[in-house]
């Protein structure tokens, strides 16, 4: 099974065009992790996160709202009715 490259990015964006233009350079582990163009030293990338992962939450925070609705609605309901016209 071939090994997965990492992800990194080179930090010099004055004196190397990879760094300027942003490009993602693929390191293995048995690489070193610097630069191909001017040797400083790369930094990597954090992992990103699968995009389900804020549909879930933005889900979540919408069943929250909806059930603070649900309990809240008698008493919204209540608020929002006239009152009898006798005064009781």
């Amino acid at each position: 099974m071939a090994n997965r490259p990492h992800i990194y990015k080179c930090p010099n964006f004055q004196e190397c065009l990879i760094g300027y233009r942003g490009e993602d350079i693929e390191v293995f582990e048995e690489m070193q992790a610097v630069c191909p163009e001017c040797g400083a030293v790369l930094q990597p990338l954090p992992k990103r996160t699968p995009a389900y992962v804020g549909r879930l939450i933005d889900l979540a925070v919408l069943a929250v709202v909806a059930a603070a609705l649900w309990y809240a609605w008698p008493s919204i309901s209540a608020f929002l009715t006239s009152p009898a016209p006798g005064g009781k």
